[in-house]
């Protein structure tokens, strides 16, 4: 995009009022856009929202431009990409100045960094819609602690994160919510992923519970970009997972909540792959779910 242009937009005045941040982005056909940052969102959720979003036409952020930060220096480089706050700018000097969730966020991007869900989408991402998820549900004086632990939720299992390295720097409560979160492999493996799972999520504590049933809400989401096979195998396995804690384990108003969501998710996605669904025991699954909310 002609540098003049971008000039133009970052130096009016009612966008520096109301903008964090602008990207120049293009699709898969190069048809370039600009999406504009409000300063009420983190830019790095934001991103993600974005790949999310546009995952299906091999979307990519060209460059990024910071209102907050010196205008001519961005321009002079040849791919900006200036994705940090005004906080964030010595965050990893003075990590005082971030709250808990968002040195999360920088620390599970670090951890993360080089891992892709496919070609195309940073793992990164992941983590930050389960964050997003749990927004949506939590409104408590503990909200911090969800939405950094769903940011950190996958570290144990998919980085060289130690639980001594997460006691050091979020504290016990969060390194243990983390640590009940990760999968036990042997145990795992012995038992079979849908029994573990099921066993493992009727144990959990609350919070851990509502977290991993975000985790699940996320994939569930995420099942239209992969092939068949995989998602009848992840659809049967969610169908005995929910059917399981439905019938074996006390459920707050948000775990209901969230698998309510799971559960419609589930029927649209059997609505139209219905070959290798197990039908009957996702009936049984509505039925039960019905006679929950009538209770």
């Amino acid at each position: 995009m002609n540098k003049e242009k971008i000039k133009k937009i970052l130096l009016n005045e009612n966008n520096k009022k109301i903008f964090s941040h602008i990207l120049i982005c293009n699709n898969k056909n190069n048809n370039y856009f600009i999406e504009y940052v409000s300063r009420d969102y983190d830019i790095d959720e934001y991103i993600g929202y974005l790949y999310k979003k546009y995952c299906n036409d091999n979307f990519k952020i060209e460059e990024c431009y910071n209102f907050n930060l010196d205008l001519e220096k961005q321009l002079a480089e040849e791919k900006p990409n200036h994705r940090e706050k005004v906080r964030r700018k010595n965050a990893e000097k003075y990590p005082e100045l971030m709250s808990k969730s968002e040195l999360a966020l920088m620390f599970a991007t670090k951890k993360h960094e080089g891992q892709k869900i496919n070609k195309d989408i940073e793992y990164i991402s992941h983590p930050i819609n389960v964050a997003n998820i749990i927004k949506k549900y939590i409104n408590s004086s503990d909200y911090e602690d969800y939405i950094t632990v769903s940011y950190l939720h996958d570290t144990l299992k998919y980085t060289n994160t130690t639980f001594e390295e997460l006691i050091s720097i979020f504290g016990l409560k969060i390194a243990y919510l983390v640590k009940e979160l990760t999968n036990d492999p042997d145990i795992k493996e012995n038992l079979g992923k849908t029994k573990y799972l099921s066993i493992k999520m009727k144990n959990m504590d609350d919070k851990a519970l509502t977290i991993k049933l975000c985790d699940r809400l996320d994939n569930v989401s995420s099942l239209y970009d992969t092939d068949k096979s995989f998602k009848d195998k992840y659809v049967n396995e969610t169908i005995t997972i929910m059917n399981y804690l439905l019938n074996n384990r006390d459920l707050n108003d948000i775990h209901l909540k969230i698998i309510k969501d799971i559960i419609n998710l589930l029927n649209i996605i059997i609505k139209y792959s219905k070959d290798e669904i197990n039908i009957d025991e996702m009936k049984e699954l509505n039925f039960i779910l019905t006679k929950k909310e009538a209770i």
